[in-house]
């Protein structure tokens, strides 16, 4: 066994470290410089802050979304302390933005065992999420989060270990995202039907899911 490799991981992951940080900056310095005229930022805080003020949302307060991302918004906002506010918002917008690519990143390395391998990922999703900057605060962050979260927890299917209450977990997923969005929900149960029947015995079952 080569001495040397221990000491290698460590310097892997301490660079990983590194980059995260980094991230996590720019992400930051980026969602707090930036501004979109039709400020959808602006029309989400509203419709919450009417919700968090007691009123029912699709009776006293207008939205086109499901209900699971003002109920994920209140937990966050309740569990943190913090205040409905654009601070608040641009922060929350960041950190999505980060931890939406370490799950993508963090799928990788459970799968490949490759850091390098997750690196690229981390930084290729973080490109790609980029978009969030144009509207800090839209649902489609937490739809980010599930999404993610979904493909990370998919990795540990190949266990074999607890796998029903893996299914329970992506089940969950898939159903806060269709009371999120439901065109993105109906895709993602689509694309999980799709994927879970290749756990099903070789046969005509498995042929016909």
């Amino acid at each position: 066994e080569n001495p040397t490799r221990p000491l290698h991981a460590i310097w892997g992951w301490v660079l990983i470290a590194a980059l995260v940080a980094g991230l996590c900056v720019t992400a930051f310095c980026i969602v707090a410089t930036g501004f979109s005229e039709y400020d959808d930022m602006g029309y989400v805080m509203l419709t919450e802050k009417e919700f968090f003020a007691g009123h029912p949302l699709y009776d006293q307060t207008y939205t086109q979304y499901g209900p699971a991302y003002y109920l994920y918004m209140r937990a966050v906002l309740g569990g943190t302390g913090l205040p409905l506010s654009h601070d608040t918002i641009l922060l929350l917008t960041a950190a999505v933005w980060v931890l939406g690519s370490l799950l993508c990143a963090g799928y990788v390395w459970r799968t490949a065992r490759s850091l390098p391998l997750a690196a690229g990922t981390l930084i290729a999703v973080f490109a790609v999420l980029a978009v969030l900057k144009k509207e800090p605060g839209h649902p489609e962050g937490f739809c980010v989060l599930l999404l993610a979260g979904a493909l990370y927890c998919s990795s540990f299917l190949a266990l074999g270990r607890r796998r029903w209450m893996l299914l329970g977990v992506l089940g969950l997923l898939a159903g806060l995202l269709a009371m999120t969005k439901a065109n993105l929900g109906a895709f993602a149960c689509l694309a999980l039907e799709l994927c879970l029947s290749r756990m099903a015995p070789p046969g005509r079952l498995r042929n016909l899911l």
